[in-house]
C-alpha cells in the first residue's frame, strides 16, 4: 500500500562553506546527505508505532492509480487517497483536483464514497453513516473536491469510492485502508544506527516521530565532543550541507542524516545535535556515540 500526501524534499541547493571560504575536508565528505549513503534497513521511512505486519491479511484493494489519473476523466484531473497511517484522529477518503488553472471540460459523473471500520481480516465492524455523494459537472482551475470523513476513534478503516456516468454505468471503483492509532505523549528522538564506530565509518541518524503532527527539519546538524567537563563543537563537525526540507510524518521516521567519520578523528565520546520544528515549536535533539581507536568488541 502506498502512502499519500507525504511531504517530499521541497528544495535542494548547496549552501554554506567553511570559515574564509574553506570547506573542512571531513565536512565536505559528510555534507552530501542520503544521496550517497543509504542503509535500507535503517534509513527507509518506517513506522515507529503499530504493527504493519497486521495489514498483510487484509483483502487486496484496487488502489488509486500510481499516476493519480482517472482513465475516464481529463488527464488534468488527479485523485489521491488520504494517508494510510495516522495518529490521534484522522481523515478517511479521497481528493479530486484540477491540476491546471483552467476549468475542465464537462465531466458529468457521479462520485460516491463510503467508509467503514474493519478488523484486521477486512471484515466490516461498523459502517460509518457518512456516505459522501456528489455530482461532478466540472472542476474550476486548481479546484479541490474532497469526499472524506473525519474519525477520532483509533482503529482500522476502509474507504471506497465509485464513479458512475449519467446513465448509471460504472466508470471505476477504488479503495484505501487507513490506520488510526491512539495519541501518546512521547517526545521525538534522534536515533543512530549504532552506539560505537570506528574511524572511516559512517554515522546514520533518523528522527523518530511519535506524535500526531508533522516534524520538519533540514539536513544541517553539528557534532560535539565531550572534553571531560562540557560539550564543545568538534573540528570535524560539518560546515557545508545540501539543504532540502525533510519531515517525519505522524508515527514514522524521516530520511537519514549521515556523518562520515574521518580516519584522523580522535577517539572519544561524541554526540550529534539536531534542530527540529514541531507543532509546539522548535526543539533540539541529541544522540551520543563513541568513537573507538581500534576494532574492540562493540556494545
Amino acid at each position: 500500500m502506498r502512502r499519500r500526501f507525504r511531504v517530499a524534499a521541497l528544495s535542494a541547493c548547496i549552501v554554506g562553506v567553511g570559515i574564509a571560504g574553506h570547506v573542512n575536508p571531513a565536512s565536505a565528505v559528510s555534507s552530501w546527505g542520503p544521496y550517497n549513503w543509504h542503509d535500507p534497513d535503517f534509513c527507509d521511512t518506517a513506522t515507529v508505532r503499530g504493527e504493519p505486519a497486521q495489514l498483510a491479511h487484509l483483502p487486496q484493494l484496487r488502489e488509486v492509480p500510481a499516476s493519480e489519473r482517472l482513465p475516464f476523466a481529463p488527464a488534468t484531473v488527479s485523485i489521491q487517497a488520504y494517508d494510510e497511517f495516522q495518529v490521534g484522529d484522522g481523515w478517511l477518503g479521497f481528493q479530486l483536483r484540477q491540476t491546471e488553472g483552467r476549468r475542465t471540460r464537462p465531466l458529468g459523473m457521479l462520485a460516491i464514497a463510503t467508509f467503514a471500520r474493519i478488523d484486521y481480516r477486512g471484515r466490516v465492524l461498523k459502517v460509518l453513516n457518512r456516505t459522501q455523494q456528489t455530482h461532478i459537472s466540472t472542476l474550476k482551475g486548481y479546484e479541490t473536491l474532497s469526499l472524506s470523513s473525519e474519525v477520532n476513534t483509533p482503529g482500522l478503516y476502509r474507504s471506497d469510492i465509485s464513479f458512475q456516468s449519467p446513465s448509471g454505468a460504472s466508470l471505476g471503483r477504488y479503495g484505501a485502508y487507513t490506520r488510526v492509532l491512539p495519541l501518546r505523549m512521547r517526545p521525538p528522538r534522534l536515533v543512530l544506527n549504532a552506539r560505537q564506530f570506528l574511524p572511516g565509518e559512517k554515522v546514520l541518524a533518523r528522527v523518530e516521530n511519535f506524535s500526531q503532527g508533522w516534524i520538519s527539519y533540514g539536513v544541517p546538524y553539528s557534532i560535539q565532543r565531550w572534553d571531560g567537563s562540557a560539550w564543545t563543537r568538534a573540528p570535524e563537525s560539518p560546515r557545508s550541507f545540501i539543504k532540502p526540507l525533510y519531515g517525519s510524518g505522524p508515527g514514522s521516521t524521516g530520511p537519514c542524516l549521515p556523518f562520515g567519520i574521518s580516519t584522523t578523528m580522535p577517539a572519544g565520546t561524541y554526540r550529534m545535535v539536531k534542530s527540529i520544528r514541531t507543532s509546539g515549536g522548535p526543539q533540539t535533539l541529541h544522540a551520543e556515540f563513541g568513537l573507538i581507536a581500534s576494532a574492540l568488541p562493540r556494545r
